[in-house]
Parts: structure tokens; C-alpha cells; sequence
């Protein structure tokens, strides 16, 4: 796993992601053909217990306000 402080300037973190979801997988190659990155990509959230260090990144904090704003947008539409 890259070091958190590094995302940021990870050139393409995506990428990094689903190579890593390919690695702990633990398929042989033919079998990794048909894992579905996307999907399991989705449920790595389901498994973190604290997203305090994912805090420290610019990106992660907008990304947080904005969800924030969108929810107290639709709850003042309700």
C-alpha cells in the first residue's frame, strides 16, 4: 500500500488501486481475466474502520465537503 502522505501525487491512484485489488485477489492470471475490479474497488470502504489518515489529503476532504453539502442540500428540498 502507497503511504498516505504520497496519494496525492500518485500519477494515476486508480490504477494503483485495482492493481493492488488484482494482487490480493490471489487468482492466477486466467482467473484474474474475469475478477471484476470495479465491483470490489466499490467495497473497499466497507473495510475501512477510520478515515481519520484519509483526512490529511486535500482531495479527500473536498470530496467530503462536497458530499456534506449535497446532503444538506437535498434534506432543505425535503
Amino acid at each position: 500500500m502507497p503511504v498516505v502522505s504520497r496519494l496525492e501525487r500518485l500519477a494515476d491512484p486508480k490504477s494503483v488501486l485495482n492493481d493492488l485489488l488484482r494482487q490480493a485477489c490471489d487468482l492466477n492470471r486466467r482467473r484474474q481475466r474475469s475478477f471484476r475490479v470495479a465491483k470490489h474497488a466499490r467495497l473497499v470502504t466497507e473495510f475501512i474502520d477510520d478515515f481519520s489518515p484519509l483526512r490529511q489529503l486535500s482531495a479527500f476532504a473536498a470530496l467530503e465537503e462536497e458530499i456534506s453539502n449535497a446532503i444538506k442540500e437535498y434534506k432543505w428540498y425535503l
